[in-house]
């Protein structure tokens, strides 16, 4: 029952992480050039951040944690979604959620000014290229806990 509890979490957290990352991504393509919808995109974005994305990964490292000590022998693809997780952990935790308040508020001063900022086209850029690498290690998280590949080295049989 432990085991069954621990992947409903981890799921239930990775919805909510991936979830609020997709909301992220629609967001600006929907508001375009309207500085208004812009400012309030933003404004969501950081919601977003705050009740799906955080506590999103959070959930879904703590259960993923409970997995993993739960396992006596821990193959590879584990480790290596260990590995990728913490990563993921990382960038959210020190980059890209705290990025959140500083692009709201420069979306304000660009609706204030009338036009998009240089500076706000700047910060967006970085946040776009740390979620943009982020997105191969998601995948390979997923892929991984799916199909839980062996990672060994083996010969392969000859084809004839």
């Amino acid at each position: 029952m432990f085991m069954k509890l621990s992947k409903f979490f981890h799921i239930v957290g990775l919805v909510m992480y991936v979830g609020g990352i997709l909301a992220h991504i629609v967001i600006l393509p929907v508001a375009g050039q309207d500085l208004q919808a812009l400012y309030h995109g933003r404004i969501f974005m950081e919601y977003v951040a705050y009740i799906l994305i955080a506590p999103g990964l959070t959930v879904a490292l703590i259960a993923g944690a409970l997995m993993f000590w739960s396992y006596s022998k821990r193959p590879k693809w584990l480790w290596v979604k260990v590995v990728l997780s913490v990563y993921l952990a990382v960038m959210a935790t020190f980059f890209l959620i705290p990025m959140n308040p500083e692009l709201t508020e420069l979306a304000k001063a660009s609706l204030d000014a009338g036009a998009i900022s240089d500076v706000f086209r700047a910060t967006l850029l970085k946040e776009e290229m740390i979620g943009a690498a982020n997105t191969i290690p998601i995948l390979i998280i997923v892929i991984f806990g799916v199909f839980k590949p062996s990672l060994k080295r083996g010969v392969r049989p000859a084809r004839a």
